[in-house]
């Protein structure tokens, strides 16, 4: 009888008698061996085999004629290097999904602005889109199909889809989630959003020159019944926010309750829902540049949580 056993990784190049045992008939092992010369030798010896018609067996309850056994190794271990060959084309063609991170700049900036925290995400192995949007030219409505559609759209179909986002970016992403389901979802990082509108909106978007700065979406980010942000509810998705505390600005600081960032303060950053919070001490316009803050917005798309150790 022939009790067929398949083989591990460690038999991988046994190239010696096969296994006897098996309720007392012989074993015969299936053998690979990766070796080029000695599979041209076996496949020489099986051809004669075949020539010299030497097939014939000693039929028995346990015995098996030595040139038939010989010839069964041999196509066993055929068989063996045509199985393993395949796994391993598999397994090189086989491309493994990788998350994507989507950045979203702030209002009156470009995508430039987040060069350094795109740089930092392809070191980490993701998927980085850092979309350019004309933050000045459209209302909140507008801008949100924009900017989060092109970034969606330029990231691989399969894996998570993650944001970090500047400022206005957060609303935008607020607004499409609000509007939109988007099952591929991952974690999102806002810094300095103004979740819950500004001050300083509410102070200058009458002034003469605020709009043509600003555009039509940065006077939709006041702290009044209009605002934009304060109708958008609570986060339903896992979101870190981070907010500065050191400011650039005094004129606009004078707006702000202490502490903010020059634009935000940081009380009107929150949102009910989000899952982590931090401070850092940088200023609205670099925070995004900020090397801990980087690390932070990291932490917090790998693992779901901030670094909150940090002397």
């Amino acid at each position: 009888m022939i009790c067929w056993r398949f083989p591990s990784i460690a038999s991988l190049s046994d190239t010696g008698p096969p296994n006897r045992g098996c309720e007392g008939g012989r074993r015969s092992s299936l053998h690979l061996a990766a070796n080029s010369t000695w599979l041209r030798r076996e496949k020489a010896k099986l051809s004669e085999f075949n020539k010299a018609g030497s097939l014939s067996r000693r039929v028995g309850p346990y015995h098996q004629g030595l040139t038939g056994t010989k010839k069964l190794r041999v196509i066993s271990k055929l068989l063996s290097v045509a199985v393993v060959v395949t796994f391993l084309f598999w397994c090189s063609s086989h491309t493994y999904a990788k998350d994507c991170v989507i950045l979203l700049h702030g209002l009156a900036r470009t995508a430039s602005s987040m060069d350094k925290m795109a740089a930092a995400f392809l070191k980490e192995g993701f998927d980085v889109v850092n979309v350019d949007y004309p933050s000045r030219h459209h209302r909140v409505e507008t801008l949100a199909d924009i900017a989060v559609n092109k970034g969606i759209d330029k990231c691989p179909r399969s894996g998570s889809l993650h944001f970090v986002t500047h400022s206005l970016g957060g609303i935008l992403v607020r607004y499409y989630l609000k509007h939109t389901e988007l099952p591929r979802l991952g974690r999102v990082v806002m810094l300095g959003p103004p979740n819950q509108g500004s001050e300083v909106v509410d102070e200058l978007r009458d002034r003469p020159g605020y709009t043509l700065l600003n555009g039509p979406a940065g006077s939709q980010l006041g702290t009044d019944q209009d605002s934009i942000p304060m109708k958008l509810g609570a986060a339903n998705f896992e979101l870190g926010v981070i907010a500065g505390t050191e400011s650039v600005n005094p004129i606009l600081s004078r707006y702000l309750p202490n502490p903010d960032d020059g634009k935000v303060s940081v009380e009107r950053t929150k949102v009910e829902g989000m899952k982590d919070f931090i401070t850092v001490r940088h200023s609205h316009p670099f925070i995004m540049q900020s090397s801990d803050v980087i690390q932070q917005a990291i932490s917090f798309i790998q693992k779901g949580e901030f670094i909150h150790d940090v002397p």
